[in-house]
């Protein structure tokens, strides 16, 4: 009876050693590879967010304000395209058009036609007005020369967008007066010593449709331009606030309303 008793024990001692065997092999500590979290605890799990590149923050007044940009390395990357009808989105407008960077471009009246000169591909939407606001000229010739200017250029232009205000030109910042100015999420575009085209939004860290004063850009383009080490020669203001874009590699800026125009680049 008691040699029953001890194989019988003998036999659940053994069961028992084989299960936590088992078990050990199914959480393998030693193991490098760590075993998949559940799916409720991986849609848990936050994301990192890691810095935008062509990216810096410039305190302003006490206020954090990020500047992003794009430099443009071949002029023939940029073209101008209307949207004052189609009135796409800029998502829709980028997959459609297979644009690298899409940034919004000029400003367009409530019948939704453009406020001063715009040439696209050639063509003459509509002529310059005068305007004290509306002061500077973008355009891109056909030799691919590019500028900002008062006055229209003499010459063949594929593209010509009039804008404004101006914020510098011949390298030095004005002194802005405007009138119920806002605080808005603010779209230029820049010409260095280089004569290279840069697109710069400038927005407020914490809510994407804020950002600076229009009467504090020329402050703010001099600041931004010493921080990454460029000179400007002539900046222009464009369409911002809540019709503003800015669809770079590294960070996307959408819209809240209707945007008039877009600037697409493939580069």
């Amino acid at each position: 009876m008691k040699k029953l008793i001890f194989i019988l024990f003998l036999i659940i001692g053994s069961f028992i050693i084989l299960e936590l065997l088992k078990s050990n092999n199914k959480f393998n500590f030693n193991n490098k590879i760590s075993p998949p979290l559940p799916s409720k605890i991986l849609e848990a799990t936050p994301t990192i967010e890691l810095p935008d590149k062509e990216s810096i923050d410039i305190d302003f007044n006490g206020t954090l304000l990020r500047a992003s940009w794009i430099k443009i390395t071949d002029n023939k990357t940029i073209s101008l395209h209307p949207n004052f009808k189609e009135k796409l989105s800029a998502s829709e407008f980028k997959k459609q058009q297979n644009c690298k960077n899409v940034i919004s471009a000029g400003f367009y009246d409530k019948n939704d036609n453009p406020l001063g000169l715009l040439i696209i591909n050639g063509y003459e939407w509509r002529q310059k007005i005068e305007s004290n606001f509306l002061n500077g000229i973008f355009y891109l010739a056909e030799d691919e020369t590019i500028n900002i200017q008062r006055e229209i250029p003499n010459k063949k232009m594929l593209i010509a967008l009039q804008s404004g205000p101006l914020l510098y030109e011949n390298g030095m910042p004005f002194a802005l007066k405007i009138i119920e100015d806002k605080k808005a999420r603010r779209i230029v575009l820049a010409i260095n010593k280089k004569e290279e085209i840069f697109f710069i939004a400038l927005y407020d860290k914490e809510s994407r449709l804020l950002g600076p004063l229009l009467a504090d850009l020329p402050s703010i383009i001099g600041i931004f331009g010493e921080k990454i080490n460029e000179e400007f020669l002539t900046v222009l203001n464009l369409d911002g606030g809540t019709a503003s874009v800015f669809y770079s590699e590294n960070i996307s800026l959408p819209e809240l309303s209707s945007v008039g125009s877009f600037f697409c680049i493939t580069q």
